[in-house]
């Protein structure tokens, strides 16, 4: 499997086409509805609905869900599963796409976690971020890596 890394790639009609330096993020956030870690392509309006949905649970009142046009255009979402307290994150920090296959993406996801012995919301979260990718109905293989925790302090 051959991987070229030109940033966020895209594809029209087949054709790969660079599109940004780095994913673009329709949104992030340390609270959401999914409690198991989770990575998925998001390619259709009722699994889009459902996914928003899912990811403003407990907003009130829920944001406006951003338009995607899905002839054009896919979701990855990522998702760290429910954790015990604040300090974790998890971020798609880029994505490549395979030259041997239209549609196919391999996108790098770091997590972090907290330093031992920091200061944390005591508090239930549900870290996610959610990235636009310029192909309908791409399909993706996603590879995680640590990224370690942050000092004290930082």
């Amino acid at each position: 499997m051959q991987f070229i890394k030109v940033g966020l790639i895209g594809c029209t009609l087949g054709v790969l086409v660079a599109m940004a330096d780095e994913p673009k993020t329709v949104a992030k956030q340390a609270f959401s509805g999914f409690q198991e870690r989770t990575n998925l392509v998001i390619s259709n309006e009722k699994d889009w609905q459902q996914v928003w949905d899912k990811l403003n649970l407990k907003v009130t009142p829920k944001p406006e869900r951003p338009n995607i046009d899905f002839k054009k255009e896919s979701l990855l979402l990522v998702t760290q599963g429910q954790q015990t307290t604040g300090g974790y994150a998890i971020t798609v920090v880029s994505v490549e796409a395979d030259t041997n296959k239209p549609n196919a993406f391999r996108a790098v996801v770091e997590e972090t976690k907290p330093a031992a012995g920091a200061m944390r919301i005591m508090s239930l979260t549900a870290p996610f971020h959610l990235v636009l990718l310029p192909c309908p109905n791409a399909q993706v293989q996603v590879q995680y890596r640590d990224k370690g925790s942050p000092k004290p302090g930082q």
